[in-house]
């Protein structure tokens, strides 16, 4: 069964800026993680992102970086693994697998990620996925963006907030959420 996210009025809040559904009216995720409800216009023109929520296989930690460029207010802040989907990933999955080797250097195969949420704004659009990594303490910095693994609780990750990118708290809660549901 499909699960509903909102529909032509509804907004959401990612990393400080207003999303808006599709004016196309509703769209689902299906069981696989496919975005179905949108026309070809609505998704050729848009750029497409994936963010990235790996944790152990206790969720008790999960993956980090120090965004050191990108929207100025996010920078010097604690944030998810994430980047833009490109034309040769031939889903979005794939483009969360790729963002996650090479940012973290950590392999996850394209299955293993769970879409949790979907945000639309009227020339972007980003998916959110969680996985589980065995290896995720090997994870390490393969770009210049340092990488990280913070402990996988409210409580740290709100103290000091200024650290951490805005909705970094709601987002950890949400994938974790997602993680949850899927191990029942």
């Amino acid at each position: 069964a499909a699960l509903r996210y909102g529909g032509a009025n509804s907004k959401k809040r990612l990393l400080g800026a207003a999303f808006s559904m599709p004016p196309s009216g509703p769209f689902a995720f299906s069981a696989t993680g496919a975005i179905h409800g949108f026309t070809p216009q609505d998704i050729t023109m848009r750029k497409k992102y994936v963010l990235i929520a790996v944790f152990n296989p206790a969720l008790t930690h999960v993956v980090c970086l120090t965004k050191l460029r990108g929207p100025s207010f996010l920078i010097g802040k604690t944030c998810f693994v994430g980047g833009q989907v490109e034309a040769s990933d031939a889903s979005l999955q794939d483009a969360a697998a790729r963002e996650l080797t090479e940012e973290a250097g950590l392999v996850v195969a394209p299955e293993a990620f769970h879409a949790f949420d979907f945000l639309q704004r009227e020339e972007a659009e980003m998916t959110s996925f969680a996985a589980v990594s065995s290896d995720l303490f090997l994870a390490h910095q393969c770009d210049d963006e340092p990488i990280f693994i913070v402990e996988a609780s409210l409580d740290a990750v709100t103290a000091p907030p200024e650290q951490f990118a805005p909705d970094f708290a709601a987002t950890l809660t949400a994938a974790l959420a997602k993680l949850r549901s899927a191990q029942t």
